[in-house]
């Protein structure tokens, strides 16, 4: 029998992968088989605003990359999601 470890997601936040400093998640099931492939967290409010100032921070320069290099940025991450 193969056993798998079921993994507790991390928030990413400012480039980094992070535990959530909250206690509570949420149960991720795989909707083919229904079985508990992975737990993310249930992040609190504190966790949330860091995520925010990172992402208002990180828009000041992505903001200013030209609008070509920013598609072809966000076309070869679609390729990523999609393999």
């Amino acid at each position: 029998m193969i056993t798998t470890e079921i993994k507790r997601v991390k928030n990413h936040i400012n480039g980094e992968w992070v535990e959530s400093t909250g206690t509570e998640v949420e149960a991720v099931p795989n909707p083919a088989t229904g079985k508990i492939i992975a737990y993310v967290p249930l992040s609190p409010k504190e966790d949330v605003e860091k995520a925010v100032e990172a992402a208002k921070a990180a828009f000041e320069t992505w903001s200013k990359v030209p609008v070509p290099n920013r598609s072809r940025n966000l076309y070869k991450y679609l390729q990523l999601l999609q393999e």
